[in-house]
């Protein structure tokens, strides 16, 4: 049935191009032959005509199917086909790694789901701010006065206490001049009552209140301090990342990031980032 469906298809085209063939730019050739000989010949001429035209019809069928052979060979040549292997392996690639994006991102929104809704918050926890009771200033004399900056360090939980709680500093961003070693000890050896909590000093700057004293005359470092009052960690004003972490036997570890400079007035700010 398929072989009867493709033969008639056959013989449809062919008539489509033998006809085409009989009465178009093919066929001129024979008619100016008819014209110029006699007529007894005219019969042979377009007797001539139909078949040539058929042999032609037969010619632009065939050609049409080899270019489309030529094409499908020329697409799938060894150099052809390590291309679209390559194409293949390269977006496989892709599709593999944006699975694996896609895991990772739901892995994350899974964990941040995790410890915001069904993980208790751990009791031991770092707050950075301004203003009272975490920003402290003492005039020291008419034209300066030293700005004094606390993290608040609590215990969040309502029964249990902390003890042998420690506060440090892990990293400094850029690493200072000298570089004194990290971590850098704040304050160590402190318990929290349940709900209780205690103020640690971390850096201090001393502010000309005198605006229109010469920038030479103004300090350029900052104070960080330590658990040891005789020694304390110096910074340049300019921009400073501070990673700070509180530790405690009874607490998992609680790490806060914050970002210490002097502003174009020349007073000490703290931002947490």
């Amino acid at each position: 049935m398929a072989d009867r469906a493709a033969l008639w298809s056959f013989i449809g085209v062919l008539r489509q191009h033998w006809f085409a063939a009989m009465s178009g730019g093919f066929s001129v050739p024979f008619t100016a032959a008819a014209v110029y000989f006699d007529n007894r010949y005219a019969q042979v001429i377009f007797g001539g005509l139909a078949v040539a035209s058929l042999y032609f019809a037969a010619y632009r069928i065939w050609k049409s199917e080899h270019d489309k052979v030529l094409v499908l060979q020329e697409s799938l040549s060894p150099t052809r086909i390590r291309e679209i292997e390559a194409q293949e392996s390269h977006a496989a690639e892709l599709r593999r790694h944006t699975d694996e994006l896609e895991a990772q991102r739901a892995t994350k929104r899974m964990d941040d789901f995790r410890d915001r809704f069904l993980t208790p918050p751990r009791p031991l926890n770092i707050i950075v701010g301004t203003g009272i009771p975490f920003e402290r200033t003492k005039a020291t004399s008419t034209r300066d006065r030293e700005r004094t900056f606390y993290l608040k360090v609590e215990n969040r939980d309502e029964h249990k206490p902390l003890r042998d709680c420690k506060l440090d500093i892990i990293s400094v961003t850029p690493t200072p001049e000298p570089d004194r070693g990290m971590p850098w000890t704040l304050d160590q050896g402190f318990s929290l009552a349940a709900g209780e909590h205690k103020l640690v000093r971390l850096v201090q700057y001393d502010e000309f209140t005198d605006a229109d004293l010469e920038e030479k005359w103004r300090k350029k470092l900052m104070i960080i301090f330590s658990h040891d009052p005789k020694n304390w960690l110096l910074l340049q004003i300019s921009e400073q990342i501070l990673e700070i972490r509180a530790t405690s036997p009874d607490s998992g570890y609680c790490d806060v990031k914050c970002k210490l400079w002097v502003d174009e007035n020349w007073r000490l700010r703290i931002e947490k980032v």
